[in-house]
């Protein structure tokens, strides 16, 4: 949209106490072009705070905090467009009236914001002569707000025009395309005129006349193009005119053979790439676990290793195009003899971002650091477009003792895991373990955790056949709490450590590389049967809440079980609920139970009650969950009588709710304790009429704002 005045000389900012233009009367002239500021801040306002007359014709409750500007538009000038910026306070509004409050006004028209201090605007067609009274006005305390606003007279009204997804499915390429955009609306033009130009200003494609909405296909373009556009003219007015580009097309890509790939820098911001138009080379190998090998539109990349020897290569990101990817990784001895190639990784469908799921993640480890690498990459079912792709090393999710990688949450006796790395570990407070025989003074480590009731605890880490590792036991993470260690072994040999738990919980294992191997290692623990037989215990992160599972081998004289949490595992036990046992039973019994207000980090433990008054606590396990601070659900939506609201929260707090209706008055409010990680509220809704409600609530960065339906 082209406007009559575009020259933005200067801004000013001009708070209440220099222009208290808190009544219509004293309205600031308004002055298109030229961006304007106030606060409102303390100005008292024609509309009554009480709701006595006047009250504001496009919605009663902004009243009282004022701030008035006046515009009569000149002569030519069809349209006014106001937008607020830089506001302050939430519930802002601006109003459009065609008189002052005292003399009875109509509503223009208005625009409010209710969830955030975003941007609002407001566009309305104007009569020369005609004099219009602004108003910037706010709902509830804090009373008053800071803004600027913009103001833009219009002489003409664009056509709407946008452009779908290519439409050429071109698996060879071709040596013309055809490009189709869509005219939305014209506006008020009776026809417009539609062409397109190559990089130099030369026609590039056949174009047209239209005087109608719809598809309006551009023929015969050219291909290769470096840079073309497409230019919309208008009928009436060639300042409403448009133009669509620069577009770009390279056929086939640059880097269609493997010769010709491109360099990626390793722990870069992804780059865009585009396999339209692609060709397969001759004998062009294929990812063996693509499950449509064969059918080529590939193209081609290469980092070089880093000394970490690990890489995640994805392209696994929101929104991308191409979501259908597929990649293939390889060695190559001669980039022009594809027999040379060897593939070493190879993923189809692995990532999560795309609608089905269909993005693909490889993750390599044991690379030579200062060797290149080569990345084929290609869409399944002959798919072509555009993909985000990036190569980065891989950070380990335990590298610190409070981000400890469960090795075991009780599930009989015994536990392992195999091909672990060291990959990019670094070094935590602790130093070299006092049984480190060669002396590793900033050791790079990595951090497990058991779950363990009293007793002895055999804990073995076998290296790679270069590696040669050093093991600590701990019992809690801050303030250290020293156990055991062993560096008892050499090159290649297994070290063991046995140590007796004293106190039911966590217990921590540190492990270290004397040298960096880039190898693998295995890592097991044995723990002594549990007295209470308890076959399986765990906790789940589900969407609503954890879900703590456990069964029973045996039960003899039982009555119940108390569920048991903590936020730090050490103290603040609190009882969250109970469950019937059996009471007798010699097979295999299963019990749940869910927490619907569950920590960031959750521990769990259980306290098996008989009959007779006595009980036993079982070991502990703990539940991670990764909600997004803030995080706001609610459901039912749409709710009959009881609505239920979780939200994520990073510290404790305490605040007030509020519902809101459409019009912004306030229906309810209560009063909320928020601890850190996932809290459950319930609200009674059930005498609310039907219609659109908002609820208002703190969280980590002030409120959230969602709707919700009554029904």
């Amino acid at each position: 949209m082209k406007t009559l005045l575009t020259l933005f000389l200067h801004s000013f900012l001009c708070i209440s106490i220099c222009l208290a233009q808190s009544n219509c009367n004293s309205a600031l002239e308004l002055t298109p072009g030229i961006q304007q500021c106030g606060n409102s801040n303390g100005n008292t306002g024609d509309f009554p705070s009480d709701g006595s007359s006047p009250v504001n014709p496009c919605n009663d409750d902004y009243n009282d905090d004022e701030y008035w500007f006046t515009y009569t538009p000149g002569n030519g000038v069809d349209q006014l467009q106001v937008t607020l910026s830089s506001i302050s306070t939430f519930f802002t509004g601006i109003f459009i009236f065609d008189d002052c409050p005292a003399d009875s006004p109509s509503c223009i028209v208005h625009n409010v914001n209710l969830a955030s201090t975003s941007n609002i605007a407001v566009a309305f067609p104007v009569m020369t002569g005609t004099t219009y009274k602004i108003a910037v006005a706010t709902f509830g305390p804090p009373d008053g707000t800071s803004f600027c606003l913009d103001a833009v007279e219009t002489l003409c009204f664009e056509p709407v025009v946008s452009v779908p997804a290519f439409p050429v499915d071109a698996t060879n390429c071709p040596s013309t395309v055809d490009y189709t955009i869509s005219i939305d609306d014209l506006e008020d033009s009776g026809f417009l005129t539609i062409s397109a130009e190559d990089a130099m200003g030369n026609p590039a494609g056949s174009g047209g006349v239209t005087n109608s909405t719809g598809l309006f296909t551009i023929t015969d373009i050219p291909v290769p193009q470096s840079a073309w556009s497409i230019t919309v003219a208008h009928e009436n007015n060639s300042s409403c005119d448009i133009v669509l580009g620069p577009f770009e097309l390279e056929c086939p890509p640059v880097n269609d053979n493997l010769c010709d790939a491109i360099e990626l820098s390793v722990n870069a911001n992804f780059i865009v790439g585009n396999n339209e138009f692609s060709t397969a080379e001759s004998s062009e190998p294929f990812g063996f676990c693509w499950s449509n090998g064969g059918n080529l539109n590939s193209v081609w990349y290469y980092f070089t290793a880093p000394n970490s020897c690990a890489v995640e290569i994805s392209t696994d990101y929101p929104n991308t195009p191409l979501h259908d990817t597929h990649i293939a990784v390889f060695t190559v001895g001669n980039c022009s003899d594809l027999t040379t190639l060897v593939e070493i990784g190879c993923d189809e469908d692995s990532g999560d971002s795309a609608p089905n799921g269909n993005t693909s993640v490889v993750t390599l480890y044991e690379l030579v650091g200062g060797n290149d690498y080569y990345i084929q990459i290609d869409g399944k079912q002959n798919n072509t477009g555009a993909f985000n792709l990036s190569v980065k090393e891989i950070n380990p999710p335990n590298d610190d003792c409070s981000d400890a990688k469960e090795l075991m949450s009780f599930e009989g006796t015994g536990s392992f895991l195999n091909d672990e790395y060291f990959v990019n570990a670094t070094s935590s407070a602790y130093g070299m373990e006092a049984c480190d025989n060669n002396s590793t003074p900033s050791p790079n480590d990595l951090w497990y955790v058991i779950y363990s009731q009293l007793g002895p605890t055999t804990v073995n880490v076998e290296p790679g056949p270069n590696s040669d590792v050093v093991v600590g036991i701990y019992g809690n993470c801050f303030p250290q709490l020293f156990m055991a260690c062993s560096d008892d072994g050499g090159i290649g040999v297994t070290e063991t450590v046995v140590f007796n738990v004293d106190d039911a919980g966590a217990t921590f294992i540190r492990i270290y590389e004397k040298s960096a191997s880039c190898e693998p290692f295995n890592i097991t623990a044995t723990l002594p049967a549990l007295p209470i037989e308890l076959d399986r215990f765990k906790a789940v992160a589900e969407r609503k809440g954890n879900q703590v599972l456990w069964s029973t081998l045996s039960e003899t004289n039982s009555e119940y079980i108390e569920v048991q949490s903590s936020p730090d595992g050490l103290s603040k036990w609190n009882m969250i609920g109970s469950v019937d046992t059996k009471g007798e039973s010699s097979s295999t019994q299963e019990y749940e139970f869910f927490d619907f207000d569950p920590f960031k980090v959750t521990y769990y433990r259980l306290n098996m009650v008989d009959k007779d008054g006595s009980s036993q606590l079982s070991h502990s396990i703990q539940a991670k969950r990764n909600d997004e601070p803030g995080s706001l659900i609610l459901f039912p939506n749409p709710v009959g009588n009881v609505l239920t609201v979780q939200i994520s929260h990073s510290t404790s707090a305490s605040g007030t709710y509020n519902i809101i209706d459409i019009s912004g008055r306030q229906i309810k409010k209560g009063i909320v304790h928020l601890h850190d990680g996932l809290n459950t509220l319930n609200i009674n809704v059930a005498s609310f009429e039907t219609g659109l409600y908002f609820l208002r609530l703190p969280s980590d960065n002030g409120f959230k704002i969602q709707k919700f339906i009554k029904q």
